[in-house]
């Protein structure tokens, strides 16, 4: 089955700098997005939910604005999930918009948890 590509767009209230190490970093995304985060060589992060572990490799990343993560699962296809920090000229306000793929029937689900992921991201952020 073909995933299906979803994005969101979440609007912050921080510095771009604690955003983006708040995505980037093992310590950051183990603070909203997953219970512990560990770095291996050759940018293979394992994310750790209880005790099971999922293994994802950083794929891509630009200092202050993106980073780019393909699960293991998914590794030779084009299914990614990816942070990509913005902010607009005239009001300088930070928006995180989030990429991910998903199976068709699992999109509701899928958005219901970056919705919830998100809002421990904006608290620890101090966007809330």
């Amino acid at each position: 089955m073909m995933k299906e590509k979803i994005e969101s767009e979440y609007h912050f209230n921080c510095s771009r700098s604690l955003l983006f190490r708040l995505i980037s970093t093992d310590v950051g995304l183990a603070g909203w997005f997953a219970d512990k985060v560990v770095v291996e060589p050759d940018d293979l992060y394992l994310f750790f939910w209880g005790k099971q572990e999922n293994p994802a490799r950083m794929v891509a990343q630009t200092d202050n604005e993106s980073v780019q993560f393909q699960w293991e699962e998914d590794w030779g296809t084009e299914a990614y999930f990816e942070f990509r920090i913005t902010s607009s000229e005239i009001s300088n306000d930070l928006s995180l918009f989030v990429t991910d793929f998903c199976d068709p029937d699992e999109k509701e689900d899928t958005l219901l948890y970056w919705q919830n992921n998100i809002k421990k991201l904006k608290l620890i952020s101090g966007s809330d």
